[in-house]
């Protein structure tokens, strides 16, 4: 096998793993930060390393499976205008705190890397950015009480959420240069992304909805009708 090949082909089988495991399974993983953080390393590594649009496309479904949550079907719902209405829902919560500042740099770097990245990475880096923020301020601080080394614990105390509102915010902008993209399903993705930061995020990190905001008003008078539609409904 070439290494891409391989590399898929252990990310696909760790997706389905991850997706068919049950609760104790999942529990046992997020309760060992050290590895769920070294299994989050291992796939931003392969984004960003690997030039294959197939391997990074199987790299951010398999991030997003460690929370269990499927991702394979979300570009099919979208271009059928069809909710996606697992984006932000998941298992493992405040842990994934811990490594935010790494999986929001990572997919925005790989969503603003310029066209030959290929529409369906773009898209899908953008809504795996979205989905572990609200995954997230969707949590319960109470989420890490079963962790067994405290040291990579994030308390996402009042000081966290202001300084990661900073943080978000410079890559907010930058995911939000993208609305004039060629593409309509990135611009699509981009309503998606921009409605889930308006209508979940706003209180925690204000400052990150900004450009969100400037999205959602520009893709009303999107030339696609499909993209226009899903802004108009934001609005």
């Amino acid at each position: 096998l070439k290494s891409e090949e391989l590399i898929t082909s252990v990310l696909s089988t760790l997706q389905s793993l991850l997706l068919h495991s049950n609760e104790s399974v999942l529990s046992s993983l997020y309760s060992n930060l050290p590895a769920l953080g070294h299994a989050v390393s291992v796939m931003l590594d392969i984004l960003e390393i690997q030039n294959s649009r197939v391997c990074r496309l199987t790299a951010i479904h398999s991030l997003i499976s460690l929370s269990s949550c499927d991702s394979t079907q979300w570009k099919q719902l979208i271009a059928n205008d069809t909710d996606v209405t697992n984006i932000g829902i998941g298992s493992g919560g405040r842990r994934f705190a811990s490594f935010l500042p790494g999986i929001t740099m990572s997919s925005c770097k790989l969503a603003v890397g310029g066209v030959h990245v290929g529409q369906s990475v773009i898209q899908l880096s953008i809504l795996g950015w979205i989905h572990f923020v609200t995954l997230i301020v969707n949590s319960n601080e109470h989420d890490n009480s079963d962790i067994t080394d405290e040291r990579l614990v994030v308390h996402c105390t009042k000081e966290w959420w202001i300084e990661t509102d900073k943080h978000l915010e410079k890559l907010s902008s930058r995911i939000g240069s993208l609305v004039k993209h060629v593409s309509w399903q990135v611009r699509i993705g981009l309503c998606y992304w921009a409605n889930q930061l308006l209508t979940k995020c706003i209180r925690n990190l204000p400052n990150t909805c900004g450009p969100a905001l400037e999205v959602i008003v520009t893709l009303t008078c999107d030339e696609y009708s499909l993209v226009s539609n899903a802004a108009n409904k934001t609005l």
